[in-house]
């Protein structure tokens, strides 16, 4: 009998030990679900916080673009202001023919039809004249001296 008890004592002290473990191991496991639960609230505010970031970003962005686009818009009204109304000219008004008057003993190329393209005056010339003419025909039976180069004759290669 007192090694029956001797035995019983010995599981019970396994089973002492087990349950302490598994106690231990619960407590662990209480942990472990606390800081999943911390990692997940953790991770909800940096991803709400991403978003915001993002669409901050985006507005930020957004605006840089207008504010871009607003500026060359005025850039080039300026410029075309400046070219349209620099030198007394008004490209805007209608029915004139948008030149400034020209110089007293000048001409004024824009009002001259003959105006080529890049403002060039061209004399009262039809495109015809300014082609040369050709060489006139030589009579019959006539012959038409040529010039033959010095290093083909037979001389320059003698000597």
């Amino acid at each position: 009998m007192a090694q029956v008890q001797r035995k019983v004592e010995e599981v019970k002290g396994v089973m002492m030990q087990n349950v302490e473990q598994v106690l231990v191991r619960g407590e662990r496991l209480d942990v472990l679900v606390d800081r999943t639960d911390d990692l997940r609230d953790q991770a909800q505010q940096f991803q709400r916080q991403g978003t915001k970031l993002r669409k901050r970003m985006w507005w930020q962005n957004f605006r840089m673009k207008i504010i871009l686009a607003a500026v060359v818009v005025v850039l080039v009204v300026v410029i075309f202001l400046l070219a349209c109304y620099s030198g007394g000219r008004n490209c805007t008004k209608t029915g004139s023919n948008n030149t400034a008057p020209a110089p007293a003993g000048q001409n004024n190329l824009a009002a001259d039809n003959n105006v080529v393209p890049g403002g060039v005056s061209m004399p009262e010339q039809t495109a015809s004249a300014l082609v040369p003419a050709a060489a006139p025909a030589a009579p019959q039976g006539a012959t038409i001296p040529t010039q033959v180069p010095a290093a083909a004759t037979p001389a320059a290669s003698q000597g």
